[in-house]
This record gives C-alpha cells, sequence and structure tokens, in this order.
C-alpha cells in the first residue's frame, strides 16, 4: 500500500449496539469522505467511525479491514465508499473483483454492509460513466 496511508484520518467513537454490546459503526473510504465525520456523526456521534484513507484502492480496504474493525463486534455496520477513481483508469473487472473480495471479508466479521455507488468521476468519458451502468 502507498506509504500515504500511514496518516490514516479516522475519527472513531463506540456506543451501544443491541443488547447492550458495543456497536461500532465504521464509514471507510478515500479522501472523498475526508470531513464527513462532521455532517455523518453529527446527531449520533457515540455511535460513528469515519475512516479517510487518502489514496485508498477497493484492495487497501480490504487488507486493512481487520485493523479497521479491531475489536468490533458482530454487531458492527461498515459503509464504504471507494473506487471512484479506480473506474476511470480502465480497470473495472479487476475493480468488480476487489469488491467481491471485500464485501466476502466484511460479511464474515460485520452484521450490516453498505457499498456507496461508484458515482462516475467528473472527468470521465462517456464510455467510463457507461461500463459503471453496465449499458
Amino acid at each position: 500500500m502507498p506509504s500515504e496511508h500511514q496518516g490514516d484520518d479516522c475519527s472513531s467513537e463506540k456506543g451501544m449496539g443491541s443488547a447492550g454490546q458495543a456497536r461500532q459503526i465504521l464509514v471507510v473510504g478515500d479522501s472523498i469522505i475526508r470531513w464527513t465525520d462532521r455532517v455523518i456523526c453529527y446527531k449520533d456521534r457515540d455511535h460513528q467511525t469515519v475512516c479517510c484513507l487518502p489514496g485508498a484502492r477497493v484492495r487497501h480496504i480490504a487488507d486493512r479491514i481487520d485493523r479497521l474493525l479491531g475489536g468490533t463486534g458482530k454487531d458492527s455496520v461498515v459503509m464504504v465508499h471507494v473506487g471512484t477513481n479506480e473506474q476511470i483508469r480502465g480497470q473495472l473487472r479487476a475493480l468488480k473483483n476487489d469488491f467481491k473480495d471485500l464485501g466476502s471479508k466484511l460479511r464474515a466479521r460485520t452484521s450490516g454492509l453498505v457499498f456507496s455507488e461508484i458515482l462516475p468521476a467528473p472527468k470521465a468519458t462517456l464510455g467510463s460513466h457507461s461500463r459503471i451502468l453496465g449499458r
């Protein structure tokens, strides 16, 4: 993984889940989620973690998921937003496989999983948009 990930920006707070167990909600992604903790955690800061990994790719998050989840229980929920820049590089098949790998790892560790949509980047071509949308 690139060395720029050593300064991960993770703000973490824990709260209570079902049956009085500590529950963690993790939002993880590349630099596009930087500063979203101010919005995401606004009403319920005790249950949120936002972890910004600048320059991260899907496989980087998959490689780090055990560390990111740490000691959280099976009751944790993870939302992932990553991959927008990768789809521009034309590696859509590999990207899909990386997402499948990440999804498998997360399903084994969490009770909830959300992938935000891979939004076409403004600098993407019409062909890139079509590949993302499966057209």
